[in-house]
C-alpha cells in the first residue's frame, strides 16, 4: 500500500519566455506508511532555449544534527565531501548512486542514516556556510553551490592556494539536474541543444526520480 502526492507547480512566464525556465513542474511522492522510505519524481515541461548561464539544482539542507556529515557514494564506497586530496576538485562531484546523511564513525553503531538516491542526475555539490567564509549567507551559498564557489575562493586562475573543506564548513548538498555552466571546450552552451533540424526538442520535458530511506549507514 502507498500513498501518492502530485504538485503541479509553473515558473513566472517571464522566466519561461526569456530565462530558460520550463512552464510547468510536476512532482510526486510516493508514501510508503509500511517503511522508512519514499520516492520523488520531477518532470518538467517545456523549458525554451537561451544562450544565458543557467543550472537547476535540487537542494537538500537541514538544521544540522551533532556528529553527523554529508558523504557521496564515489564508485561504491561512501566519500565525505571534506576527503578530497590537495588541488582536487571540492565543489562538483560525480555520485554513482547518490548522497546520505550519517553519523561519524565514532557515533553509536547502528545509528540511522538518511540516504538519498539519485537515478537520473548524477552530479553533486555541498552546500557552505560561514564557517567556510563569514560573507556567506544561506541565500548566497545556494546560489554559488556547484558553479561559483571556485571564483569566491579564489580557485580559478588566481594565486590562492586551494583551501581544503571540513565537515562543519557543509550544511548540506545539492544534485544538480541540467546546467550550460561547464567551462570546458566542447560542452553544450544551450538547453535543449541544437539548431533548425537538429533541435532537440525531446529534451524540452525532463524527468529525474529519487529514493529517500532511512536506514542504517
Amino acid at each position: 500500500m502507498s500513498c501518492r502526492i502530485r504538485l503541479h507547480l509553473g515558473f513566472h512566464a517571464t522566466l519561461h519566455r526569456e530565462w530558460g525556465a520550463p512552464s510547468d513542474v510536476l512532482m510526486e511522492y510516493v508514501l510508503y506508511p509500511d517503511s522508512t522510505k519514499l520516492t520523488a519524481t520531477l518532470t518538467w515541461q517545456n523549458k525554451t532555449t537561451t544562450r544565458l548561464p543557467e543550472a537547476m539544482t535540487l537542494f537538500n539542507r537541514h538544521p544540522p544534527r551533532g556528529g553527523y556529515r554529508w558523504a557521496m557514494n564515489s564508485l561504491g564506497e561512501w566519500v565525505s565531501f571534506s576527503n578530497v586530496s590537495t588541488g582536487g576538485q571540492q565543489y562538483m562531484h560525480a555520485a554513482w548512486t547518490g548522497i546520505r546523511y550519517s553519523s561519524y564513525e565514532s557515533a553509536p553503531p547502528h545509528a540511522p542514516a538518511l540516504y538519498v538516491d539519485t537515478l537520473d542526475a548524477g552530479m553533486v555539490c555541498p552546500v557552505l556556510n560561514a564557517a567556510k567564509d563569514r560573507s556567506l549567507t544561506p541565500e548566497i551559498a545556494l546560489q554559488e553551490s556547484c558553479f561559483e564557489y571556485d571564483h569566491r575562493f579564489g580557485e580559478s586562475g588566481t594565486s590562492n592556494p586551494r583551501s581544503p573543506l571540513n565537515d562543519t564548513m557543509i550544511d548540506g548538498v545539492g544534485i544538480n539536474l541540467h546546467n550550460n555552466r561547464m567551462g570546458i571546450s566542447g560542452f553544450a552552451q544551450w538547453y535543449p541543444f541544437g539548431v533548425g533540424g537538429r533541435y532537440q526538442e525531446q529534451d524540452e520535458t525532463g524527468q529525474f526520480r529519487f529514493v529517500v530511506e532511512e536506514r542504517q549507514a
